[in-house]
């Protein structure tokens, strides 16, 4: 059991077999702290260090081409890379203008993203502005 404050859920794990370095990780987008647990044995994570802070809402998260993580991030309309970890404060975006970004999805080859906002799905693989 995992066991977490106020937060939104969502869960990661490696899409892509080949990825030694994801392999068998979970990571967890907390809407509330604005960051990225890093689950290893599961338990109560509240303290633990974060693989990514810094971020606006996170609300969800794939593995996408190059085996890049890409997180949604609900109040900056974003998708910010974070396959490093970090301290992503006033990181650039890979993608913008989304508002309402309500999740992600992700291929091999491509990352789409959904906007509750705009009711739409918008193929952001090659990132930019999207408003």
């Amino acid at each position: 059991m995992i066991t977490l404050g106020v937060t939104l859920l969502v869960m990661w794990a490696s899409a892509s077999p080949a990825s030694a370095q994801f392999s068998g990780r979970l990571l967890i987008s907390e809407f509330g702290t604005n960051s990225i647990a890093d689950v290893v044995d599961g338990g109560d994570v509240t303290g633990q260090p974060r693989f990514a802070t810094g971020l606006s809402n996170p609300i969800g998260l794939c593995v996408g081409p190059n085996d890049n993580i890409y997180v949604a991030e609900y109040g900056s309309g974003e998708v910010t890379i974070i396959t490093a970890g970090g301290d992503f404060t006033g990181a650039p975006a890979f993608a913008t203008g989304i508002g309402g970004i309500v999740g992600l999805a992700c291929t091999s080859t491509q990352v789409w993203a959904v906007s509750w906002d705009n009711q739409r799905l918008f193929n952001i693989t090659a990132g930019g502005n999207f408003a």
